[in-house]
C-alpha cells in the first residue's frame, strides 16, 4: 500500500500528481527535471526522495502539425498539435494524441496477443494573454490510460500462463489558472490548480 506521502514528488506543469506516475505521458513535453536527494522546501513531505518536474511546451510557440504513426505489435498512433501567438497579446494552444499497442507478451494459457497492451489518450489546452506587465494563463488537461498488465512469467520469457490478466487504468482530469507578474520589484507567480485523479492496478502472478 502506498504511504500517505510518496516519497518522490511529481508536478505537471506545477499540478501536484504525486503517486500517479501513469499519467505521465511525453507527448507535446518541452522540458523534463529530475531532482535528485530531498526537495522538502518545493514540496514539503511529497518529495522527500526526490522530485519529477513536467513542463508542457510553451503557449505561444507556433505549431501546426499532424503526425501518424505504426509499429510492430499492433502499434499505431495519431497526434496533432496546434500552437498561435496573436498579436492583441492572446496566445492559445491544444495538444491531443491516441496511441495504441497490444504489447510484446503472448499468453498462452489465454490464447491472446494483447493482455499486455497499452491504450493512452493524452489532450492539453491552454489559453495565455499577456502585455508587458502580465501574463494570465488558464490550461485544461485529460488523461485515459487504458493498459493491460500482464508480465510476470515462470521461466522470465514474453509468454505468461495468467488465466486472469491484470490492468494498469488511470484516468486524469485537471486544469489551472496562473498569473505571473511583477509586484514592485519582485516577479510574482500566483497558481490555482485542481486534479481529480482514479487509478486501479492489478496483475496476475
Amino acid at each position: 500500500v502506498e504511504p500517505m506521502n510518496p516519497s518522490v514528488g511529481i508536478l505537471l506543469d506545477g499540478i501536484d500528481i504525486s503517486g500517479a506516475g501513469g499519467a505521465l505521458t511525453l507527448f507535446d513535453i518541452q522540458q523534463l527535471e529530475v531532482l535528485r536527494g530531498p526537495q522538502g522546501t518545493i514540496m514539503g513531505a511529497n518529495a522527500l526522495a526526490g522530485l519529477i518536474n513536467l513542463r508542457s511546451a510553451a503557449t505561444d510557440i507556433p505549431v501546426g502539425e499532424i503526425l501518424i504513426g505504426a509499429e510492430q505489435f499492433g502499434g499505431h498512433r495519431i497526434s496533432s498539435r496546434f500552437g498561435r501567438a496573436a498579436s492583441n497579446g492572446w496566445s492559445g494552444r491544444l495538444a491531443v494524441q491516441k496511441y495504441y499497442s497490444d504489447g510484446f507478451v503472448k499468453n498462452s494459457w489465454l490464447n491472446r496477443e494483447d493482455t499486455n497492451s497499452r491504450s493512452e489518450l493524452t489532450s492539453r489546452g491552454s489559453v495565455k494573454w499577456s502585455d508587458s506587465d502580465n501574463a494570465i494563463e488558464g490550461s485544461v488537461y485529460f488523461t485515459r490510460i487504458n493498459n493491460g498488465y500482464d508480465a510476470f512469467s515462470l521461466d522470465n520469457t514474453r509468454y505468461t500462463l495468467s488465466d486472469h490478466p491484470g490492468e494498469d487504468d488511470l484516468t486524469l482530469r485537471a486544469g489551472r489558472v496562473v498569473w505571473l507578474g511583477r509586484l514592485g520589484a519582485y516577479s510574482s507567480l500566483v497558481q490555482l490548480s485542481h486534479a481529480q485523479i482514479s487509478t486501479n492496478y492489478s496483475y496476475d502472478e
